[in-house]
């Protein structure tokens, strides 16, 4: 096999049990190194535009980087599909989740995955080191704030936030961070 995918319309567990059960099962028939792509993903439009899309998206990508998932394609970003929930078909401005996919690939484009591990339920995170650049992206996928202590990370950072705004703001960054509901937030130093 060159591959193996699937499609899921499923929540973080399902599709983290899914990736699992797919590996598991390859590894078993003989096929351990076969790459295994979630190749088409959405949560659904029913949050579309809201900040609450943007934590859903987010938080599915950072759960899923530490699964035996290869690579995710998410359905879709045309602006004249139903299903686009990245920009908006009406104006074509940017939704939330915009910044949940350039925050992911900010983390991306630093090449070497850093350990970072959370304490909490549907706070999800993923951490990356460059050459120039240490990143680290969360998402608050509640419906109430959470502070958090961030070791690792200098005080002397920036932290870009996504909150509900349409829009990213920057503020220098210090130790605890406390999340608003359904924010999305990208931390380098």
């Amino acid at each position: 096999l060159d591959f193996f995918s699937w499609h899921s319309y499923a929540g973080i567990a399902e599709n983290i049990r899914y990736a699992q059960y797919a590996k598991q099962q390859l590894s078993k028939h003989g096929f351990p190194d076969c790459p295994v792509y979630l190749n088409e993903w959405n949560p659904g439009t029913q949050n579309r535009g809201t900040q609450k899309d943007a934590a859903a998206i987010l938080s599915m990508m950072l759960a899923l980087q530490n699964t035996p998932t290869d690579m995710c394609m998410y359905y879709n970003m045309r602006l004249s599909s139903a299903y686009c929930r990245v920009f908006n078909p009406l104006n074509g401005d940017v939704f939330n989740a915009y910044y949940a996919f350039y925050m992911f690939g900010r983390l991306y484009s630093l090449k070497n995955q850093a350990q970072c591990t959370v304490n909490g339920d549907n706070i999800y995170a993923a951490a990356a080191v460059g050459e120039n650049e240490k990143g680290l992206a969360v998402a608050n996928n509640n419906d109430f704030s959470v502070t958090m202590e961030i070791n690792g990370v200098s005080p002397c950072g920036k932290a870009y936030r996504v909150n509900g705004e349409k829009t990213m703001s920057e503020e220098n960054f210090e130790k605890n961070l406390t999340l608003l509901p359904y924010e999305i937030v990208y931390i380098t130093e």
